[in-house]
């Protein structure tokens, strides 16, 4: 296997990488997953559009969009994480504004006492 097809499958398992990390989202929550996959794509990112990929010289345009798609799908593994981290954040305030709610009300119930309504 000679150079360019060495680093042409290097990129494509980079894109496969993080597309796994921004489909499940157990992977996009962890950061230890989540952030080396990032900064490799970053790198590669730039490796690609500053060195070009080996094999493509004479068509510079392909080292452009590849490079170019490998940020794009850097931005949206982020957003995708921060999309998860909102949506995790709001339904722990969610639960803990319900367990509040919760406890004042019984806190009200047994401050009435019981009630002779009977």
């Amino acid at each position: 296997m000679d150079v360019s097809t060495s680093v042409l499958l290097g990129v494509v398992g980079v894109i496969a990488a993080n597309q796994v990390v921004a489909r499940l989202p157990w992977a996009a929550r962890t950061p230890w997953v989540f952030w080396p996959v990032a900064f490799i794509d970053l790198g590669v990112a730039v490796a690609v559009l500053v060195l070009g990929l080996p094999g493509f010289e004479h068509v510079p345009a392909v080292s452009l969009v590849v490079g170019l798609m490998l940020l794009m799908h850097l931005a949206h593994g982020l957003q995708r994480r921060s999309a998860l981290l909102r949506d995790d954040a709001q339904s722990a305030a969610r639960e803990a504004s319900r367990e509040r709610s919760r406890a004042l009300q019984q806190a009200l119930e047994a401050a009435e006492g019981p009630s002779d309504d009977a």
